[in-house]
């Protein structure tokens, strides 16, 4: 597509010649009357994705946040400290 276009050939492709500018990214100028407009294309969003990290090794224990040895936690018999979960159950 041209860097340049007349008024004309913008109100006879105006759809078209958006969704280049869109698609490509590069900015259109119209010339109308020794008068320059230019459409350019929309900012990229600053949102970023968060990365998933699967590297574990990267990460740092918080410090005395598990006081015992890791198989004392390990050797723990959950299922008594935690009752049955009955969703009839009210709670207050």
């Amino acid at each position: 597509m041209k860097n340049e276009i007349t008024v004309t050939e913008l109100r006879s492709n105006i759809y078209a010649i958006i969704d280049e500018v869109i698609r490509t990214g590069e900015p259109v100028s119209v010339r109308r009357n020794k008068q320059l407009i230019t459409i350019t294309p929309p900012k990229k969003s600053a949102k970023k994705k968060k990365k998933i990290i699967n590297d574990f090794s990267k990460i740092v224990p918080l410090k005395d946040c598990l006081v015992e040895d890791s198989e004392f936690y390990r050797s723990i018999d959950w299922e008594s400290l935690i009752g049955a979960w009955n969703p009839d159950d009210k709670y207050e």
